[in-house]
């Protein structure tokens, strides 16, 4: 077809220069009035293929725009895979054992086997109850005594071995650590104390006290009385000092005694430091709002 031939090349020129840029065109109103004044020509097929070859083409896209959504896919993939939540969590008790004392004076040993599980044994009369919990954080814990629901506690840690526990019936506790041993720990419990005393006693005078009662101590002494039940009154045999956890302690008079002997029966033992298949054991809820 027949154009202006100066039109023609501008007009493809201005085309390659607006994909090349525009920084270095400059034009004038008198210049385009002369172009369009020119005669017209028609272009070979040599021309149009110089002028085409002269556009540039569009750069290629970057090595890391291409890889950029497979980078993406692989990072998600890997964040996915990293266990989260409760899953790791670490009990702030370890595996030992502490000793429970109430508000109201009682106590319990409390056996922490693993991060979930463990027995309560009572220092009364030695017996065991398995627990399972779960920690919220260090501070927060829910715990689920055999067949019980579970029962929500606050914590208040003073140091890394003691700690109060606010329970959520309103009663209170302080659990001090006393051992790192939970297979081997052992102590005496007071019915055990009691009845190894009387026989003591029984043994040395040729005859046995009536009844014995325990009193306990502010560290780990556990104070005996022997006494008879006379008319309604109480007539005192005997007072015994022992440990708790040797049955080894004075009388009233000074003199060594040990209860710790192999006819008192101990509370704890390795059998009773897991769970059997009398205490069923579920696991606990967490804490209602």
């Amino acid at each position: 077809m027949k154009i202006g031939r100066m039109m023609c090349i501008l007009a493809l020129a201005g085309a390659a220069l607006c994909l090349t840029g525009c920084d270095n065109i400059q034009y004038s109103e008198s210049s385009m009035e002369e172009t369009t004044e020119t005669e017209q020509v028609t272009l070979s097929p040599e021309e149009v293929s110089s002028i085409a070859e002269a556009i540039p083409t569009r750069p290629a896209e970057s090595a890391a725009d291409d890889t950029s959504a497979d980078m993406t896919e692989t990072l998600s993939t890997e964040n996915a895979s990293e266990p989260t939540g409760a899953a790791n969590a670490v009990s702030p008790f370890g595996k030992a054992v502490y000793l429970g004392r109430s508000m109201d004076w009682e106590e319990r040993f409390f056996y922490f086997t693993d991060n979930a599980n463990g027995n309560c044994q009572s220092q009364e009369d030695g017996s065991s109850t398995a627990f399972t919990f779960v920690m919220d954080g260090k501070d927060k814990a829910s715990f689920r005594f055999g067949t019980d629901s579970a029962l929500t506690a606050d914590l208040f840690w003073t140091d890394d071995n003691t700690v109060m526990l606010y329970w959520g019936n309103g009663m209170s506790e302080t659990l001090t650590k006393v051992s790192d041993d939970t297979a081997g720990f052992r102590f005496y419990n007071n019915e055990a104390l009691c009845s190894r005393a009387m026989e003591i006693y029984e043994s040395k005078n040729g005859v046995r006290p009536t009844a014995a009662d325990v009193t306990l101590g502010v560290d780990d002494t556990v104070s005996i009385r022997l006494y008879d039940e006379v008319d309604g009154h109480s007539a005192t045999c005997e007072w015994y000092y022992v440990n708790r956890y040797t049955g080894v302690g004075t009388n009233i008079a000074g003199e060594t005694i040990s209860l710790g002997d192999a006819s008192a029966v101990p509370a704890s033992s390795a059998a009773t430091t897991e769970p059997t298949e009398t205490q069923a054991v579920t696991e606990p809820t967490e804490p209602t709002t």
